[in-house]
Parts: structure tokens; C-alpha cells; sequence
């Protein structure tokens, strides 16, 4: 199991920090549970693949949601908390294809 999570976490992480590399470039995410290497790339503009193809569906909508707060430092945590609640939500999202 905690291969499984470790692998989900790995996958992620490249998605939500915007490290899948452009182009077509494949780079590895993890060892799946079944021990094989998943690679990942764009096929196209938001379209992300992985080789071996994990999953059961053929194609998949993901997306995630994000706040950019501009304030570098807060004079109290109600402070961040407050801005963190006026600040509008952003979205991201992918289309998974095999």
C-alpha cells in the first residue's frame, strides 16, 4: 500500500508543481506497486500521458485548485487565515489519454 501512496504523491507532485517536462520529454515518475517505472509526458496542451499505462479508463479528467497570495509576511495567523479566505481559487486541469 504505501508504494501505492508513495507512487500518487510522486505523480502529484509533478503535476501540481508544474514539473512534467515540455515537448514530448518523458521523465520518470516512481515505482508503481507492481514495480515497474512510470514515465510521464504531454502529449499535448494539458493532455498528460504515463507509460506503462496504470490505469483502468482509457482517458480522465484531473484537476487541481490553487490560491497565489502575494503577501510575504503576516502579522498574525487570523491575518493569513483571513486573506486565505478572500483570496479567489484557481484552477488548473488535465486531460489523462492513454
Amino acid at each position: 500500500m504505501y508504494r501505492f501512496v508513495e507512487w500518487c504523491d510522486a505523480f502529484s507532485l509533478l503535476i501540481c508543481m508544474d514539473k512534467i517536462q515540455p515537448e514530448g520529454r518523458k521523465m520518470e515518475i516512481s515505482e508503481n506497486p507492481d514495480g515497474v517505472i512510470n514515465q510521464v509526458f504531454y502529449k499535448d496542451d494539458n493532455v498528460i500521458t504515463v507509460t506503462p499505462w496504470p490505469f483502468k479508463q482509457e482517458r480522465f479528467t484531473v484537476f487541481y485548485e490553487y490560491k497565489i497570495i502575494e503577501q510575504l509576511k503576516f502579522t498574525s495567523v487570523e491575518e493569513f487565515d483571513q486573506i486565505c479566505i478572500t483570496t479567489v481559487s484557481q484552477r488548473q486541469e488535465f486531460l489523462l489519454v492513454k
